[in-house]
Order: C-alpha cells, then structure tokens, then sequence
C-alpha cells in the first residue's frame, strides 16, 4: 500500500511504481490492441492475455495473433520482448485461421462449460471474406503449447468454432460473454455487425448473436489426462459436433442440436 505519485511517466517511472513493459513481436503485430486478464489455470493469478490483430504469421498476412502470459509475481516489474520471451515466461501465441482474419481483435472470457476454469473467446471478424469466427479455447490446469494454430488446433487442446451464418456478417467484431439463461453456463454474445436483419430484408443492420454455453460445452470434444512422463492428455472417444457433415462446426450444427435435444424424451 502506498500513494501513488501525480504523474507517472511510463518511459521513465518512478522506483515506486513496479511497471512491467511487454514488446510486440513484429513491426506490425499492433501487439495490445485487445488486454485482458483471465485465470485460465485456475491458479488464483490472471494470466496476461493481448491480441496482435494485424500481425501476419505462417504466410497469412494480417491473420492475427493472440499471446498468452502465464500470471504470477514472475511477471512484476520486467521488461518482456515477445520475440525473445525470458525463460522464465512460457508464451502460447494463437495464430488466426485465414489470411484477414485480424484474429484477435476481440477478446472475451467467461466460463463456458462451467468446470471452473475460465475459458478464452476469440473473435476472429475477418475470417473467411468477412464471415467471422468465434473461437472458444476451454481453460486448463495444463499449460498450453507455444503455438496454437486455429487452422489446425492440436488434438490436446480442448476447443470449439462457431462460424456466422452469412458471408460478410463480420461476426464477432464485438463481443461479450454472460449467463444468458441462468443455467450456470457462460453464454458467448457476438455481434454480426454487418449482417442484414431478420430474413436478410435489412442490408447492414446488423445482427447480435446469444450462443448457448451448456451446448457448446457439449459440442466439444473432452480429454481424460494419462499419467505418463509427459503428463500429456489424451482425447476419450467422443461424438462429432458436424452433425450436417460439412467438414465444419458451424451455426447449422447448433440448431440440429437443439432440435435433438428437443426430440430427446
């Protein structure tokens, strides 16, 4: 506890203040545009979570990154250049999809399966000529890999897509995340910013999104941890989520769901 000086000059601050600096990786990255803190071990430390929109990796120009911080007092007063992290500092970058795709412009958390860990929501509004992605990567004890690629996440890492219903609706361009329906599920709300409206009568009017969190925790695939050297979880048997067999999970497959569910006794 302490009071904090009138004027704090981030270039040069005070020995008062702890101040911790984290540099974008590539010229640019826009490395910041979206920070947020999530707890996504469940350890009682936030993680340090930033989005690079513009940032193009793997040959995908302005794909867009996300990097992920593990918390704790580790992260107190330092200075961290993301293309040459400390040791200390296990960095996870998640690389978007497509070209454009300005992953992680938006940025969410919120416990969406409701197992105590929260969970990080991506909004990937470029995807696909504008469509927009929505990424959900459920939270873990485990640490993430260095590199999660959206284009082909590893098996181990527990996660769901949601695609738009149209092209050009520029889903999850914004975003928020709450228990919509009281069910204890962290509901996921992104808007379609350029979608047309109900029936498509209304160009550009816009759409907003509420997306189940009991049904997206049911759609995605679940992993028993083996203990082995490693401690590398394997995935148990579970039932595919494309239910219209497209080679996708998109917003067709969560109304088959439900009106499975409905039909259920």
């Amino acid at each position: 506890p302490g009071v904090w000086p009138d004027v704090v000059d981030a270039a040069s601050p005070p020995v008062s203040v702890s101040m911790t600096v984290v540099y974008g990786e590539v010229a640019g990255d826009f490395a910041g545009e979206e920070v947020l803190g999530a707890d996504l071990n469940n350890d009682g430390a936030e993680e340090l979570v930033m989005g690079g929109l513009t940032a193009s990796r793997l040959s995908r120009t302005q794909t867009g990154v996300t990097w992920i911080l593990p918390g704790g007092k580790h992260l107190e007063n330092r200075e961290i250049d993301l293309s040459v992290p400390p040791v200390d500092i296990q960095v996870t970058e998640i690389i978007g999809e497509g070209f454009g795709d300005i992953s992680g412009d938006t940025i969410v958390e919120g416990d969406v399966d409701n197992d105590g860990f929260v969970d990080l929501l991506l909004g990937s509004p470029g995807n696909n000529n504008l469509t927009g992605r929505l990424d959900v990567i459920f939270g873990r004890s485990e640490p993430f890999p260095a590199t999660i690629d959206l284009a082909a996440v590893p098996d181990a890492v527990r996660s769901v897509v949601i695609i738009a219903p149209e092209v050009r609706d520029t889903m999850a361009y914004s975003m928020c995340a709450g228990d919509w329906d009281k069910d204890g599920f962290i509901d996921p709300m992104p808007n379609g910013m350029n979608a047309d409206g109900f029936g498509d009568a209304f160009q550009a009017s816009g759409d907003a999104y509420v997306i189940s969190g009991s049904l997206l925790a049911s759609m995605a695939p679940t992993f028993t941890p083996v203990p082995t050297a490693t401690s590398s979880p394997l995935p148990t048997s579970t039932r595919s989520a494309d239910f219209n067999d497209t080679g996708r999970v998109d917003a067709q497959d969560l109304l088959l769901l439900i009106e499975e569910m409905k039909a259920q006794p």
